[in-house]
């Protein structure tokens, strides 16, 4: 049923009946965005909106499903209060506030605020309190940790840069619940958290750091946006940034919302692109110069006094 209400939505953006958002240079049209029963509906006028309420019950009248509309929010963007209540009064629901949250994740806060994060922090401060700390052992609480309360801030270091304070409170968590369960507040702590979180090869428990596991997650994206172009999440990167001109990245020195991931993201790219090698293909997409195609490090870096002098410092291979 979730593709019967999408394509009914398609076809009306199609028709001119319903307008949702263009976004980026391209104006990439984005009329709705569905997940399991979980939909998100983009309006861009009053007409648009009334059109999607019309939708909406010709999708029941054929599903004979109903929609819950004492679990259903309108928001505005850029939009006065009235207004916007004005318009809920049209769906019969109520007014949300921003941040609202979208399958787990907050949407229109600022990801560089400690507040942002407080959901996590909450949620792995009720997981320790709800374990019997002082009844397990050390090895117990580091399986505990490695498992579980490691895992707890995974989603959202996926899409976004924590600040440093965040993992230094998450990681405080983590540290004071092995060294001191539940009842031994105090104890000392014996061996440097630092220590703990190498690899077992070096001597470490392999609990690992937050930060580095963070730095990881977003690396993913860059290396997936060039294996994706036809996804909805590429084609708006590209239209909002730019493409650079290998097309395995964006441009660089973009201008961007505070709230916005995808520059955070960027700045790992000289560091990704020292990790990952490129296999030579078509000779269209891998910067000659720059990538790291032959060797460890890329010929910029081997060679920079030949770069200088080069006319060629666009070519590629």
């Amino acid at each position: 049923m979730k593709k019967v209400s999408g394509r009914l939505v398609d076809r009306a953006a199609e028709s001119n009946t319903f307008s949702g958002f263009q976004v980026g240079k391209d104006n990439i049209q984005i009329s709705h965005l569905q997940f399991a029963d979980d939909t998100l509906f983009f309006v861009n006028d009053e007409a648009s909106l009334r059109k999607l309420v019309e939708i909406v019950e010709a999708f029941c009248g054929i599903s004979g499903l109903k929609v819950n509309l004492n679990k259903s929010q309108l928001l505005g963007i850029c939009l006065e209060e009235e207004v916007v209540a004005q318009n809920a009064e049209i769906v019969g629901c109520e007014v949300g506030t921003w941040p609202m949250t979208y399958l787990g994740m907050p949407l229109g806060g600022s990801p560089r605020k400690e507040t942002f994060w407080e959901p996590v922090l909450d949620k792995c401060a009720k997981r320790l309190d709800g374990w019997k700390c002082s009844f397990l052992s050390r090895r117990g609480r580091l399986t505990l940790i490695q498992s579980v309360l490691s895992s707890l801030p995974i989603y959202y270091l996926s899409l976004f840069k924590a600040p440093k304070m965040v993992l230094k409170a998450i990681e405080k968590m983590m540290r004071d619940f092995f060294w001191e369960g539940g009842d031994l507040a105090g104890a000392d702590h014996l061996v440097a958290w630092d220590e703990l979180c190498k690899p077992r090869s070096e001597g470490g428990l392999a609990i690992g750091r937050l930060e580095l596991r963070n730095k990881g997650l977003l690396m993913k994206w860059l290396w997936r946006y060039p294996l994706e172009p036809n996804s909805l999440w590429h084609k708006v990167i590209k239209s909002h940034y730019g493409k650079a001109y290998n097309f395995w990245d964006t441009k660089w020195g973009v201008q961007a919302s505070p709230r916005g991931s995808w520059k955070d993201i960027s700045d790992y790219y000289g560091e990704y692109n020292r990790l990952v090698k490129f296999k030579v293909g078509n000779g269209a997409n891998i910067r000659f110069w720059e990538d790291v195609w032959i060797g460890g490090s890329s010929l910029k870096e081997q060679f920079l006094d030949v770069v200088v002098i080069s006319k060629a410092k666009n070519a590629s291979i």
